[in-house]
């Protein structure tokens, strides 16, 4: 399990899997009900708006986030 400690760092990450899954930005848009531009901003290792959108988009990945 890997250590996050930022923004830059998870948004490396989610971008990674949404590549090697073969996911477009436009997918993955509309499987969280957000704007293209929303997941490249987030790429872009600036941040998400809404919290639950940015867990929604970590699942759709098939991705697990736990806290500590």
């Amino acid at each position: 399990m890997n250590e996050i400690t930022s923004i830059a760092e998870l948004s490396e990450i989610v971008k990674a899997h949404r590549v090697r899954q073969a996911i477009t930005q436009d997918e993955l848009a509309r499987s969280v009900g957000v704007t293209r531009s929303a997941i490249s901003y987030f790429e872009s290792k600036k941040s998400f708006r809404k919290f639950d959108d940015l867990l929604t988009l970590i699942h759709a990945l098939g991705l697990k986030i736990y806290l500590q």
